[in-house]
């Protein structure tokens, strides 16, 4: 067998072997099918009310998604628009709860779980007024003669729950709602068959409020099932008006609040901080005559490097400057200034001041001398004194 031959043989066997474990494995595994959602179907685990609002949207409803409360007051209505919370009542927040008391009284419908304990809050307007709250796993299983009644704990049995229009809903539950009384007037109560409230609704102002015993029946994991979808079309007052999901509870927050509640604060804040960035600007020019200003700061700018040069070096700067100021002068004046003894120049210069002595002038030419206060007046006046006559 030539080489050639035994490599085509040996590329067979191997595709033979290949394909036979292929085929072993493919009949002797097991498989597991997976679900993979779509991009679409990404907030499962993050949104309470996806499916729910992704069912409606696809049946023609007018749906939209709300992260804050704050944003109702953006949305008004003709008619009774719907909104689905997973926030039982007394657990919003009082800014919440104001948000949704003047979206109910304005027309709107409410969809929100009972509470298991009654929170009462001083200043947030009270949703349950009729005390509602949820019992979990205050209603008996079906089979209550089941040899095994370790099943209850790990299962939800499904109820039947029948709505005042004699509809009936086959809901997967443990939850009912408990009345604190018996009075049921104004409340429309939808039970099971043995009496058991199961939702409840009742108005308030100009629209309404839904209570039912958990709100996970309309959540992502039970809308798989028709009864629980027939349920959540039930619960929608007017199919033709928009229908609003609350996805995660989350608040906008005081400033929000005050910009919805009061925009005119707000108006009158940002034109106060323009007023006063305007002050605070630099100006292209006075807004009046200034007048000698220019003067007057230099005068001023003047001044205050005397007084530090006195304060610091007892004015020997501006002596100096002087000193050299009057030299340039008088050998202008006299080119033989520089060969004049202290006599001669003493008496050139009383001749040019015959109002001033012979001390006042030798004063004058003296600039090594200490001098206080008074005496440096002095000097600089004389030497004023000497420059208008030179």
């Amino acid at each position: 067998m030539t080489s050639y031959r035994r490599k085509q043989l040996v590329i067979a066997l191997s595709i033979v072997a290949i394909v036979g474990v292929m085929a072993w494995w493919y009949w002797s595994g097991t498989f597991e099918d997976k679900l993979v959602y779509r991009p679409a179907n990404s907030k499962l685990n993050t949104e309470n009310f996806h499916v729910a609002r992704r069912w409606l949207e696809h049946q023609g409803y007018l749906t939209h998604d709300l992260y804050q409360l704050d944003d109702l007051n953006l949305f008004h209505h003709e008619r009774r628009p719907t909104l689905f919370l997973s926030t039982p009542p007394g657990f919003h927040n009082d800014l919440e709860a104001h948000r949704l008391h003047e979206w109910i009284e304005r027309g709107g419908h409410i969809v929100l779980p009972a509470p298991s304990v009654i929170r009462l809050r001083t200043r947030a307007p009270d949703l349950n007024p009729h005390g509602l709250t949820a019992c979990q796993g205050c209603l008996e299983p079906e089979d209550k003669d089941a040899e095994d009644p370790e099943w209850w704990r790990d299962f939800e049995p499904r109820h039947l729950i029948s709505d005042p229009r004699d509809r009936s809903y086959n809901i997967w539950t443990r939850h009912g709602i408990e009345l604190p009384d018996q009075e049921t007037r104004g409340l429309e109560i939808w039970t099971n068959p043995d009496g058991q409230p199961m939702v409840v609704r009742y108005g308030l102002g100009q629209g309404q409020i839904t209570m039912l015993a958990s709100w996970r029946w309309l959540g992502n994991q039970r809308l798989v099932y028709p009864e629980h979808v027939r349920l959540l079309e039930a619960l929608i007052d007017d199919p033709e008006e928009y229908v609003y999901f609350q996805q995660r509870t989350g608040s906008g927050g005081l400033l929000s609040w005050l910009w919805q509640q009061a925009p005119l604060l707000w108006i009158v804040a940002l034109v106060l901080l323009g007023l006063w960035a305007w002050s605070r600007w630099p100006r292209l020019g006075p807004l009046r005559d200034a007048g000698l200003g220019a003067d007057t700061r230099m005068e001023k700018h003047l001044l205050a490097t005397a007084r530090f040069d006195w304060q610091r070096h007892g004015a020997a700067n501006l002596l100096e400057a002087m000193r050299e100021e009057r030299q340039l002068r008088l050998r202008k004046r006299f080119p033989d200034w520089h060969r004049l003894d202290r006599n001669e120049r003493t008496e050139r210069l009383c001749a040019l001041l015959p109002q001033l002595d012979a001390r006042d002038v030798d004063d004058l030419l003296d600039t090594r001398r200490e001098r206080h206060s008074q005496s440096f007046i002095r000097l600089v006046r004389l030497h004023e004194q000497l420059m208008k006559v030179l």
